[in-house]
């Protein structure tokens, strides 16, 4: 069988050009990684990571470059996305560089107040107010964003057996619900009241959660009630 010249150019082309972006996408992401440290919080108790264990994504840059099967997890408590390449080594990803990140793993991976969620997007700061590095999308709709903020706080708790004091610590996951409706940003707690003032400019969530037997506290009762008005 005769291959002519043109068609064995163009292989060769596409040979190179794959090579190429498979070469900058290591050299771009993994450019002067780190040694990933397992026991960075030896002291502490419970767990930090968004995710039990690493999770694969595609992450976009500010270029809109693609970057597929990542190795990701979230560390909130230094609020951080790392990257990890398999081999030992690790690096935290900039919300400047790298504006997008999809989780493609199975929903299975996502925390528990998160499976409801058939994917999840990880994006960076949307606006000066918020300061987290990056933001759990969970619902958008023209000018209505529903976020999440993922977050670890540090709590001790002091023994004092005798002749001695004893410091334990712990970690505390914590994710804190953000609208933007348009220009108006708001930031509130998960208490019933405070859920039924951020979205009382589309009804009341309170009674809608009780009528079609969601809880109006959790975010997956938000995201279907955002659903519902739009």
């Amino acid at each position: 069988m005769k291959i002519s010249i043109i068609t064995t150019v163009t292989i060769i082309l596409t040979l190179v050009t794959s090579a190429s972006l498979l070469t900058a996408q290591d050299r771009i992401l993994f450019k002067d990684p780190k040694p990933y440290e397992s026991d960075r919080y030896k002291d502490i108790k419970g767990e930090f990571y968004l995710f039990e264990d690493w999770v694969t994504a595609d992450i976009t840059d500010k270029m809109g470059g693609d970057y597929a099967n990542v190795l990701v997890n979230y560390d909130g408590y230094e609020d951080n996305v790392e990257a990890y390449d398999g081999k030992g080594n690790f690096l935290n990803l900039s919300p400047t560089d790298y504006t997008k990140i999809v989780i493609t793993d199975s929903n299975e991976t996502l925390p528990k107040d998160l499976k409801f969620s058939e994917s999840l997007t990880l994006i960076r700061s949307p606006h000066p107010s918020l300061h987290a590095d990056y933001y759990l999308l969970l619902h958008q709709d023209g000018a209505n964003t529903l976020l999440a903020e993922y977050s670890v706080s540090v709590s001790t708790v002091t023994e004092r057996p005798p002749g001695e004091i004893i410091e334990k610590k712990r970690f505390n996951k914590r994710f804190k619900p953000v609208l933007i409706t348009g220009d108006k940003i708001q930031k509130f707690g998960a208490k019933k009241k405070e859920v039924k003032k951020a979205f009382a400019a589309f009804g009341d969530i309170t009674k809608w959660c009780k009528s079609n037997k969601q809880k109006a506290t959790s975010f997956e009762g938000m995201v279907a009630f955002l659903k519902a008005q739009s």
